[in-house]
């Protein structure tokens, strides 16, 4: 397990996870090294790293241009592997969960570049994070009331079936800690992504308990937050379906 003596970024001799499989990082991050141990220094000082980057044409070129030492490529990882890997319980710290693009805030955080500025950035894969990038990206503009939002909640959130307590049956889960709706088919969000259908119906990190600035929660304005549902006492200040699991060759392997 990795061991180090100052909470410093350039402290994590990772550079031979640059090339490394995704199964077998996924491994090394969550498991081998546990890596969310750090996670309370460890992204801000990725967030910074990221801030750092030169701007190039398009995503894929500015990833091979910034990321030329395998140690610069592993950091690079680390950003676009799932969220989980390396930070823990999510609802606890928001600031930094899968909502947060890491790569785009560190140019907003450090170079005053918006989220909204990316969008139509060609090669945008290859520095928004895969799952988000599906949740945001070319999504439909719905026109859906606040009252048949907090409907849709609803129906995601109420328990359908348990066989471990049949009392349950009808109740709801918790919409500022549950990760997913169900329930959702025929209804106007049917076929959306997960993701996006959590920020629309504003639950788990998207929740007004939970959701930070640092967030995108607006599929259609990624520096938007949102009015909230239910207010929320402090509230802090068709579909593309594309597969964007890192099964591709990594950019510098292609060059």
């Amino acid at each position: 397990m990795i061991q180090i003596t100052k909470q410093d970024l350039l402290q994590l001799d990772i550079g031979d996870w640059a090339n490394l499989p995704q199964a077998e990082l996924d491994e090394q991050v969550k498991r081998v090294h546990k890596l969310s141990r750090f996670s309370t220094w460890l992204l801000p000082q990725l967030v910074a790293h990221f801030g750092t980057w030169q701007i190039y044409d398009n995503g894929r070129e500015m990833v091979t241009k910034n990321c030329v030492t395998n140690q610069q490529r592993a950091f690079y990882r680390l950003a676009m592997t799932t969220r989980s890997n390396i930070l823990d319980n999510q609802v606890k710290n928001p600031e930094y969960g899968q909502l947060t693009p890491l790569i785009l805030l560190g140019f907003k955080r450090h170079r005053g570049i918006s989220y909204e500025n990316w969008r139509d950035y060609p090669g945008l894969d290859w520095i928004l994070e895969p799952k988000l990038y599906t949740a945001v990206v070319n999504q439909p503009k719905l026109d859906i009331s606040t009252n048949r939002l907090l409907e849709l909640q609803t129906i995601g959130l109420t328990i359908k079936s348990s066989t471990v307590d049949p009392s349950k049956i009808g109740t709801l889960h918790k919409a500022n800690s549950t990760y997913g709706l169900n329930g959702l088919q025929g209804t106007e969000l049917d076929g959306l992504d997960k993701l996006t259908q959590m920020l629309l119906c504003q639950t788990w990190l998207a929740h007004p308990q939970n959701r930070r600035e640092t967030m995108i929660l607006d599929p259609n304005n990624w520096d938007s937050m949102p009015q909230p549902l239910v207010e929320w006492q402090p509230v802090a200040s068709v579909v593309n379906k594309t597969n964007l699991k890192f099964s591709r060759p990594l950019p510098w392997a292609t060059v």
